[in-house]
């Protein structure tokens, strides 16, 4: 039986009322840009494991006036499933939480039409506290564990930082440092990040990247696209690997060897 119920904070709760419009918008989302003219270290960062959390694809640009992250909505990966969708209206609690100013373009389906939704730091729309993205997901934590516990030399940790790959931003899964001091990094690449993995190859291929692996899954290599690039790509010969769920620690191991 309910007996007493807490006392409410009236602006507590028109701020989550604005929060959710904005997620239930989200749900039906195409594509959202977002741009981040000054972001810190700690935000971008906050905003980086959030979109690992939830398994986001996103791109990145750095122009002269903002770094421009695009994270594809569910209608490019998934068909018209608001699974997508979902994943990024959880990521706006982060957005909207963030200490630095950003401004958000979002194409939305409403209604059977085409909208956008624009929304900037200065519209007052608050984040949840205490939502941080700490955690990372179980298979991520698992490979780390794994990798460490064979002392293979290097030792594994989650990726934390931007990487610049030719002239391409990425967002490496993994970084792997040396006692000598060499660091390398692995991104991976599911079965949903067809553009993104030939742009990363070419962008790695062009400028020889010795530091900076790959590993695609294996569903991508039926695209012929895709298998054509692999197979005449002397950089992911080298640099390169294949996974059915998720890279395994031995096969990482011994890419990293030709590091």
């Amino acid at each position: 039986t309910l007996h007493t119920v807490a006392d409410v904070d009236p602006l507590w709760l028109i701020n989550r009322y604005n929060l959710a419009q904005v997620q239930g918008a989200l749900l039906q989302c195409l594509s959202l840009t977002l741009k981040l003219p000054n972001p810190g270290q700690n935000s971008l960062r906050s905003l980086l494991r959030a979109a690992r959390f939830h398994r986001l694809l996103v791109e990145f640009e750095q122009t002269k006036k903002a770094l421009v992250m695009e994270f594809a909505g569910p209608s490019s990966v998934l068909g018209q499933s608001t699974a997508y969708g979902v994943r990024l209206a959880n990521v706006f609690l982060t957005i909207a939480g963030l200490t630095c100013p950003w401004q958000l373009e979002a194409k939305v389906r409403y209604k059977q039409k085409e909208r956008t939704l624009k929304l900037t730091s200065e519209a007052g729309v608050q984040g949840v506290k205490g939502q941080t993205y700490d955690r990372v997901p179980e298979d991520v934590a698992k490979f780390v564990t794994s990798f460490n516990e064979q002392a293979a030399g290097y030792v594994a940790e989650v990726g934390s930082e931007l990487k610049q790959i030719g002239d391409q931003l990425s967002f490496p899964d993994f970084c792997f440092r040396h006692p000598d001091g060499r660091i390398r990094y692995l991104e991976v690449f599911p079965k949903t990040h067809i553009r993104q993995f030939i742009q990363r190859v070419e962008a790695a291929a062009q400028v020889d990247a010795d530091d900076y692996m790959v590993a695609v899954a294996q569903p991508l290599m039926k695209q012929a696209e895709v298998a054509d690039l692999c197979a005449n790509s002397p950089w992911f010969q080298k640099y390169g690997m294949t996974f059915r769920s998720f890279p395994n620690t031995k096969m990482v191991g011994e890419v990293l060897s030709h590091c």
